[in-house]
């Protein structure tokens, strides 16, 4: 499916149905926005008054036990919209109470997933700019500047990598809902395979929405229209799926039928 056939048939579903999607949307930014609000106040107060190793390390947990807070009370909004946006384009939905478990699995993996790419692109920034300012090596080392030089464009491609994690386990959100019982890891992994060559085209829908996502009151036609892109793109992949098994079925058919008849032959000589 093209963007314009994506972005009609979005505003075709969401026709209805805008309030019943926008109303938990609000619940959603509304936690969020006092989770924000939270974590700036903590953080001036931190740099402020208390910057101290013992301070930072409390701060850091209770930041975590708030993300955790946020997600528990966003998970059943979350599935409302994905459950509403999906029924608006006439496909199936599994039960709610399923549907929470593999959703929190989902948020257990994505927020481990953002933690280690965190980590990873840190320890690059440190990396580099430990080698301009290290006096191990000479000042006028030409191999010194390159090496701190690299870390611009392996940032940049670990940002890529978590944009496209991202990407998939928004996805992955989407093919719980549709179906919970393949599980938070079989949505994942199912997902990346979906998506393999495809990101470029979800960035593009994500750029082109990028002002109903900036908007709240147009975030319901942003998020059915990325609801509709995963689950379009699922049923596309598997018809694609099912396309290349019955080729390389016939393919063996033929081959098996090709060995026996020259067998044949073979033995007729």
């Amino acid at each position: 499916m093209k963007q314009r056939q994506l972005y009609r048939f979005s505003k075709t579903a969401i026709k209805g149905g805008y309030i019943e999607v926008l109303s938990p949307i609000l619940v959603i930014s509304a936690v969020y926005l006092v989770y924000l609000v939270l974590s700036l106040t903590g953080a001036y107060f931190l740099c402020r008054y208390y910057f101290t190793l013992a301070a930072i390390l409390i701060w850091c947990g209770a930041r975590l036990i708030m993300k955790m807070l946020t997600i528990l009370l966003t998970v059943r909004s979350r599935a409302a919209v994905i459950r509403r946006c999906i029924v608006r384009i006439s496909l199936p939905c599994g039960y709610e109470r399923s549907i929470h478990r593999v959703l929190l699995r989902i948020y257990f993996f994505k927020e481990l997933a953002v933690f280690v790419s965190r980590l990873i692109f840190a320890s690059v920034i440190f990396l580099g700019f430990w080698l301009i300012s290290t006096d191990s090596f000479d000042n006028r080392s030409v191999y010194r500047l390159l090496m701190a030089f690299q870390a611009i464009p392996a940032a940049v491609v670990i940002l890529w990598l978590r944009l496209k994690l991202f990407i998939c386990f928004a996805g992955a959100e989407v093919l719980s809902v549709g179906d919970p019982s393949l599980g938070a890891w079989k949505s994942i992994c199912r997902c990346a395979k979906m998506l393999s060559g495809q990101y470029g085209f979800a960035v593009g829908v994500m750029l082109r929405n990028l002002r109903s996502i900036i908007l709240p009151f147009l975030l319901p036609v942003s998020v059915q229209t990325l609801v509709s892109y995963f689950s379009v793109r699922y049923i596309e992949w598997q018809h694609q799926k099912q396309e290349e098994e019955c080729y390389n079925e016939q393919a063996d058919i033929y081959s098996m039928h090709k060995g026996a008849f020259e067998a044949g032959d073979f033995s007729s000589t």
